[in-house]
């Protein structure tokens, strides 16, 4: 795959960058080797294609998918990856980002659990690099290191159920597992405990409940620019990656799965939300946030077949497009690094520094699910295929969770048109046109996608 080779390339000239001497325009060929990686995309767009044997295939679900994450790719360097080549962001954070994409692009792309686990050990590696990289921050090395075991421990949990799922089928490839299922056979004990513990670790990734417990630490630690890198792109390869496995074992249907994948997305839809709505802290608030958008996103693998592709595609375009936006307006107001961030910083904005408050606001909704922004037909494409398919438990959990979540948003937004600022950290706030154009931009999208939703989900056809 043409991708995996320029990630590759970029990444291990970004490692030798110094000792060649072409260190300075590292920054702009990782911002070309994206566009170029976007443009590939469309050279075979539609034909499926194997790869290593036939452990990869580029078919129409992978290249949709990693078009759109390469699109939020490039929208993440032309927002934050400006800083890239000063000493915030050396040419060795752009290895470790052009590596985990690496694996992000195996993880989309597999049909093989071998594939699987080592995308997602080269996809998590650098991020454990990369969230500690403020070396100087305390709070940051901590959650580096937080975020070290919590992976490890989910990466052996997943090589545990590769073994039993290999135990029980006598292969890695998701195809022969596929057959074997379609024959009606049943599969010993041990299959079903590899299934559980495949789920558990798929449920790490996507940060949802029960495993969600490291996210909000981990992203309040991590610099901006590496927790929006997370909280968007790499959620959004570990629930298409779920989503892949489901699909081409047991052709669009979680089965006897169903029932603990249900119990996660309501709980985390409902558990997030009520935990965000009592959240000060900015990053931890759009954490607990990110736990009811996974269990919303988690739907989408209840679900399956054509209409949980089409629905995941647009709710991920639209949940990413709307944390840049926000982590965006963060990384301007944020300004100090003591952590002890507050709501009450945004006290104020809407008169400091009015664009900025119009572009949080524009992300807020949107994460709520107010027409005419995007968000409003994220939610209604999960709800209604939840409808579609009778799952009336988590319509209802969707519902409330929405609710109590749009309660913290608008409060938020309140709070930022205040008339009685308190705060000094909004004060002297300035943006240049490049800032402008990029949320303006940004913006411009999200209600683009509300005005027009199926320019999305036209990109994926069985």
């Amino acid at each position: 795959m043409l991708q995996l080779m320029i990630f590759g390339g970029i990444g291990l000239l970004a490692m030798v960058s110094e000792v060649l001497g072409f260190s300075r325009i590292m920054s702009l060929l990782f911002r070309l080797g994206t566009l170029v990686c976007i443009a590939s995309l469309f050279i075979n767009y539609g034909l499926d294609i194997t790869w290593f044997g036939n452990m990869m295939v580029e078919d129409r679900f992978s290249q949709a998918f990693i078009l759109t994450t390469c699109l939020m790719l490039a929208t993440w360097t032309f927002g934050f990856g400006r800083k890239i080549g000063e000493d915030e962001f050396r040419n060795d954070y752009i290895a470790l980002f052009s590596f985990s994409m690496v694996g992000g692009v195996m993880m989309l792309s597999y049909t093989n659990l071998v594939m699987l686990f080592l995308g997602l050990e080269i996809l998590s590696i650098p991020l454990y690099v990369l969230v500690g990289s403020s070396k100087r921050n305390l709070k940051s090395n901590e959650s580096a290191f937080k975020y070290f075991l919590m992976g490890a421990f989910a990466s052996g949990i997943m090589l545990f159920g590769i073994a039993f799922l290999y135990g029980a089928t006598g292969t890695f490839d998701l195809h022969q597992m596929s057959m074997q299922a379609q024959t009606g056979g049943s599969f010993p004990v041990f299959f079903h405990v590899g299934m559980v513990l495949l789920i558990f670790a798929f449920a790490f990734k996507m940060a949802v409940v029960p495993f969600h417990f490291w996210a909000p630490d981990v992203y309040e630690g991590a610099p901006n620019a590496m927790t929006v890198y997370m909280a968007a792109l790499v959620k959004t390869f570990a629930i298409a990656s779920a989503f892949r496995f489901f699909f081409l074992v047991f052709g669009g249907e979680a089965g006897i799965y169903s029932t603990l994948l249900i119990g996660m997305s309501a709980v985390s839809m409902l558990l997030g939300n009520i935990i965000g709505a009592v959240q000060d802290n900015p990053k931890r608030l759009l954490a607990y946030s990110g736990v009811g958008h996974a269990g919303f996103m988690l739907m989408a693998v209840i679900v399956n077949g054509q209409v949980g592709a089409n629905a995941l595609l647009y709710y991920s375009v639209v949940y990413s497009l709307s944390l840049f936006l926000a982590f965006f307006v963060l990384d301007k107001v944020l300004i100090h690094d003591d952590f002890y961030w507050s709501i009450g910083d945004f006290k104020g904005l809407g008169k400091r520094n009015p664009w900025l408050a119009m572009s949080m606001s524009v992300a807020l909704l949107s994460m709520a699910g107010i027409p005419p922004l995007g968000g409003f037909y994220a939610k209604l494409f999960m709800l209604k295929a939840a409808f579609t398919n009778g799952h009336y438990v988590l319509i209802w959990a969707g519902l409330i969770g929405s609710l109590v979540a749009m309660y913290y948003y608008l409060k938020f937004i309140i709070n930022m048109y205040s008339r009685n600022p308190d705060g000094d950290v909004a004060l002297n706030l300035t943006l240049n046109y490049w800032d402008k154009l990029v949320m303006g931009l940004i913006g411009s999208t999200l209600l683009i996608l509300g005005l027009f939703p199926d320019l999305v989900s036209a990109l994926i056809r069985f």
